[in-house]
């Protein structure tokens, strides 16, 4: 697993992001890696369902996740009015 890690590491373009140092991404991979298996989990277990979820759904609703990491789920004062 530490090999994922460190080549993750090496190829994320950290100008892009607020992270300090090999901690910080370490913490970020772990975020999004738990929102990942969450998907993949809750999508499983509607499959037990009457009304399972479909693979777009769960596409859509990790979609959603990342935006809100990325952008946060706060409106903005504009949006408010």
């Amino acid at each position: 697993m530490l090999a994922i890690e460190d080549k993750i590491a090496t190829s994320v373009d950290r100008t892009k992001l607020r992270i300090e140092n090999d901690e910080e991404l370490k913490n970020l991979q772990q975020l999004l890696f738990t929102v990942f298996a969450h998907t993949i989990g809750h999508y499983f277990r509607s499959q037990k369902e009457d009304s399972p979820e479909t693979i777009a759904n769960a596409k859509a609703e990790f979609a959603t996740t990342l935006d809100w990491i990325a952008n946060g789920a706060l409106k903005s004062k504009k949006e408010l009015g």
